[in-house]
């Protein structure tokens, strides 16, 4: 009996954790939009407005001087900007995923944005793929 409460009091447990901060629905074209002003601030080089959409720990981690430099350093191997190829909304139980592809002559940028459940941007990423999608482990 004793076994069987425990085992009871776990699954329980269990399942109000996995309940605990899962967002549901997400508002995929606001969220969209905001990604696609979030890569025109970085094409125009507005990164304290980029910045003041990070969510606190975000902003603790990556000041606006930071992600300048790591913008401009991820920009000075492609060349000049052609097109945007892809967007894409992807979305798990605690953040929405937009990314948004862009090509360029020699290879293309893939740029992922992570929201919290407060429309916070929890994460931004860059990773550089070959013509054919592959990711590409450095410049």
């Amino acid at each position: 009996m004793k076994r069987f409460l425990l085992l009871l009091f776990s699954t329980l447990l269990l399942f109000s954790f996995a309940a605990c901060g899962t967002r549901g629905e997400w508002d995929e074209e606001a969220l969209l939009s905001d990604s696609r002003e979030v890569v025109s601030l970085l094409h125009e080089k507005e990164y304290s407005d980029v910045v003041s959409r990070f969510a606190p720990e975000l902003t603790e981690q990556l000041s606006a001087e930071e992600l300048g430099q790591t913008w401009e350093g991820t920009l000075s191997s492609l060349g000049v900007y052609q097109s945007k190829q892809a967007e894409e909304a992807l979305s798990t139980d605690y953040y929405f995923i937009a990314q948004i592809t862009e090509r360029y002559p020699e290879k293309d940028l893939l740029i992922e944005i992570y929201y919290n459940d407060r429309s916070e941007i929890a994460g931004l990423f860059f990773t550089y793929l070959d013509p054919s999608g592959e990711k590409l482990m450095g410049p």
